[in-house]
């Protein structure tokens, strides 16, 4: 089973690395992923913060 994650955790390493979705300028534009992905699901009518942490589910830090 561990084996299996590993592979999976190495797979998603590169696939991240290739398409570039840890870089800051994702996809060509002047924001990271993660930035990216926050400002569409807040949206264009906005979103209170317990509903986008409800939704995106982050961890404390």
């Amino acid at each position: 089973m561990g084996e299996q994650i590993g592979a999976v955790r190495r797979f998603n390493r590169v696939v991240t690395q290739r398409v570039g979705a840890l870089e800051d300028a994702y996809l060509s534009r002047e924001r990271s992923l993660g930035l990216s992905r926050l400002l569409w699901e807040i949206g264009p009518d906005g979103s209170e913060v317990r509903h986008l942490r409800t939704r995106l589910g982050p961890d404390s830090g």
